[in-house]
């Protein structure tokens, strides 16, 4: 439920049971019901590409659909990653889209570089706030692409030794 609209007070006003509900509603909606989807990813399999293109990283675990009333919502992504068959150097690129529409446009929301003989010391982070979604529910995915030379593998949890770690995806409505 969106929020209800709750009118300016003037002192000395009484204050009816309808402006105390609309008053708990808000509150409920806040606690309770406004839109959240996270995802802590924990797969057989790490994600790779050597695409110059941005594509999904996965689109199941990566994506999500979230009901917004608001208008506007947080985007949270942070995954370790590292290089293959490259020299060292290569770009990780990341951005987010919204009911298939990337958000970045170019080159994505954010490019991290990746250090040279390096595994889980590559660390991406994409926060982005989206403003103006129509009410109704979106779908929201990560998307990446690599900036040339080699394969990208970004860790999902599939045991690799001294890179065990998850990728943490999350949407919330604000």
């Amino acid at each position: 439920m969106p929020f209800n609209n709750i009118a300016a007070y003037t002192a000395g006003q009484l204050i009816s049971a309808d402006d105390l509900n609309r008053l708990r509603e808000n509150v409920q909606y806040l606690f309770d019901e406004r839109g959240l989807s996270t995802q802590r990813v924990d797969e057989a399999n790490n994600y790779s590409t050597s695409s110059t293109s941005f594509v999904d990283m996965d689109s199941v675990d990566l994506a999500k659909s979230v009901t917004i009333n608001s208008g506007r919502a947080l985007i949270i992504f942070a995954c370790s990653f590292s290089e293959t068959g490259g020299t060292g150097g290569s770009h990780l690129y990341l951005d987010i889209a919204i009911d298939g529409v990337r958000q970045g446009n170019d080159d994505g929301l954010t490019v991290q570089t990746v250090r040279s003989g390096t595994i889980a010391f590559n660390n991406a982070f994409c926060f982005y706030v989206a403003e103006g979604l129509a009410p109704g529910t979106h779908t929201f995915k990560v998307m990446y692409k690599t900036g040339g030379g080699g394969t990208i593998t970004v860790f999902a949890g599939a045991g690799t030794p001294t890179a065990d770690v998850h990728p943490f995806f999350a949407v919330l409505e604000i």
